[in-house]
């Protein structure tokens, strides 16, 4: 075959296609900087916090334990603890400002009840809450269930 216009199957020359009007083609120009519409934040001079964080068994409900190994809590889902809500608060606070923290979920506990019992029970619901509690209420606050 020459090099002439490409042919469909039945032998017809097809028309090039045209690109459509207003896009151009990419050419590897990258385009250019857009002024940024978000200024930082100033950078924070208060002083940093000396101690670690860390959740004492004080500072929790009944159902909460800390893990040995670093700032883990683990709640407790034997014999109908599963239903129950479990909380806790750090051992520093914030007074005013913008702070960030991290939260993540290392395991979903979805507890087994016991196969021979004569009532299906609901499933428990996993959730998480993260907040703020006063230093000297509860880590949960009234009515959080």
């Amino acid at each position: 075959r020459g090099r002439g216009a490409p042919r469909g199957r039945r032998g017809r020359a097809r028309a090039p296609m045209a690109q459509p009007p207003g896009k151009k083609l990419k050419t590897g120009e990258e385009a250019p900087d857009l002024p940024e519409s978000e200024k930082d934040a100033p950078p924070d001079k208060t002083p940093k916090i000396q101690g670690s964080i860390a959740f004492h068994p004080g500072d929790t409900t009944m159902n909460c334990m800390p893990a040995s190994i670093g700032n883990i809590l683990v709640p407790l889902t034997d014999g109908g603890l599963q239903y129950l809500l479990a909380g806790a608060r750090a051992n520093v606070g914030v007074k005013s400002g913008r702070y960030m923290f991290e939260v993540k979920v290392l395991e979903n506990m979805n507890p087994a009840e016991d196969p021979n019992s004569r009532h299906k029970t609901p499933q428990p619901r996993n959730q998480l809450r993260v907040g703020f509690a006063a230093a000297g209420g509860p880590p949960l606050p009234p009515g959080a269930g």
